[in-house]
C-alpha cells in the first residue's frame, strides 16, 4: 500500500502501514517492560495482526513514557487460560501474586458491562471472540 497516511486502529493498536507497530500499554506493565522484568506482552486479536511485525521495532507508550523494542516472536492462543498457563502468568504479569489474580486482571480489562455495571460478556469470552490472544516476545532496545 503506497498511501503513507493510511492509519489502522484495531483495539489499542495504531500504526501507519509503512511505520512501526505502536501499542498503548498500561502501567505498571510498561515500566516492567522498560526495566526488562516483563518480556512478554499480551495483545488481543488474530495472529495475522502481529506476525507481520516479527523482526521489526515496535513502539510502546502511555501518557508518561515511551519504550522501543524488537518483536522477536509472536505466539497465538485461542483462550486467555491457554495464554496464562503456556506463557506463565508470573512472567506475563510480574506484579501480580497468583494465576487467579492475573486472569481476573485481564477479565476486568475486557469485560463488557451494561449501563448498570453488570457484566454481560466475560472478558475471557470477549478475548476468544476477538480472535484470541497473542504473546508478543520482546527485546527492549
Amino acid at each position: 500500500m503506497e498511501n503513507k497516511n493510511y492509519y489502522c486502529i484495531i483495539y489499542n493498536i495504531q500504526y501507519r502501514m509503512s511505520d512501526k507497530l505502536q501499542l498503548d500499554i498500561l502501567e505498571p506493565q510498561l515500566t516492567h517492560i522498560k526495566s526488562g522484568l516483563k518480556l512478554i506482552e499480551g495483545q488481543v486479536g488474530p495472529f495475522t495482526k502481529f506476525n507481520q511485525f516479527i523482526g521489526r521495532e515496535i513502539v510502546m507508550h502511555n501518557s508518561s513514557q515511551r519504550v522501543t523494542a524488537m518483536l522477536l516472536a509472536v505466539r497465538h492462543y485461542n483462550t486467555l487460560d491457554e495464554y496464562l498457563i503456556a506463557e506463565k502468568w508470573f512472567l506475563v504479569e510480574p506484579h501480580l501474586r497468583s494465576y487467579d489474580e492475573a486472569y481476573r486482571a485481564y477479565e476486568l480489562w475486557y469485560d463488557v458491562r451494561d449501563s448498570y455495571g453488570n457484566v454481560i460478556i466475560k472478558g475471557g469470552e470477549k478475548i476468544q471472540s476477538l480472535g484470541g490472544i497473542n504473546a508478543l516476545i520482546l527485546e527492549v532496545i
